[in-house]
């Protein structure tokens, strides 16, 4: 699985599973050289998780836009419960071992129960904790700024400048300002999340906030190159060396 996702990740071409001679060689198909060899090594030094690497997979196999986010999503979304679950015990544990805390205050007490409390409310009851909060969670987590902007410059220069200055025409997701060291990850993640809901829900009272199949999709195109980056780091940075 690590050489599958350093051979997607090196030459942006995906690795298909064939059933049979007739799906591996079939009628019509153009074949061309796109990569060279010694491009990808033998021996891949990380390994990596293998559901999010399956989730990477069919990103690359896919010319459709809206399934090529949802996947790249998909690694994102992986993570939730993980580093939502490490942030909570983190600030619990500050919270309890805290030289003002004593179980003997019941004020004190109190405040915890409130915080955990609050701190375990999601939008769907299910105590797994709120999906905004665990995108932006997972960002900080595995996702640099400024190597996201050098990785978006790289792919094209005209990139860094579209996240600040355009929102999402088929929902209300905003722009995120790159100088904005205090809110660029809660930017980030509302960007990711609204388009991600957008293209999930399709209630006909959400016209303004509904992905609308062919008519959106350019705009939607426009957005996979920032899913991508951040879905490729989480899946780097999460990985191990071996």
């Amino acid at each position: 699985m690590a050489y599958i996702f350093e051979y997607i990740y090196k030459t942006e071409l995906t690795v298909l599973e064939y059933s049979d001679l007739d799906d591996m060689f079939p009628k019509n198909r153009i074949y061309r050289k796109t990569i060279n060899d010694t491009d990808v090594e033998i021996i891949p030094r990380r390994e990596y998780i293998n559901d999010v690497v399956d989730y990477y997979r069919l990103a690359f196999a896919s010319t459709d836009p809206y399934i090529k986010y949802i996947s790249f999503y998909h690694i994102i979304e992986y993570f939730y419960d993980e580093v939502y679950k490490r942030k909570m015990v983190e600030a619990l544990t500050d919270n309890i071992t805290h030289p003002d805390f004593s179980y003997k205050n019941e004020e004190k007490v109190y405040e915890i129960a409130t915080f955990v409390k609050n701190r375990m409310r999601s939008n769907d009851e299910s105590g797994q904790g709120d999906e905004l909060e665990s995108l932006k969670y997972v960002l900080k987590e595995y996702v640099e700024v400024l190597q996201l902007r050098d990785r978006l410059r790289q792919m094209d220069e005209e990139l860094e400048l579209y996240y600040q200055n355009n929102k999402v025409t088929f929902c209300k997701a905003p722009t995120f300002s790159w100088s904005d060291t205090e809110g660029i990850y809660t930017k980030i993640a509302k960007r990711i999340y609204f388009i991600r809901n957008a293209l999930i829900h399709s209630k006909s009272g959400k016209n303004r906030e509904r992905y609308k199949p062919y008519k959106d999709e350019k705009s939607l195109q426009k957005e996979i190159p920032l899913v991508r980056i951040i879905a490729e780091m989480i899946i780097i940075n999460s990985s191990k060396i071996v």
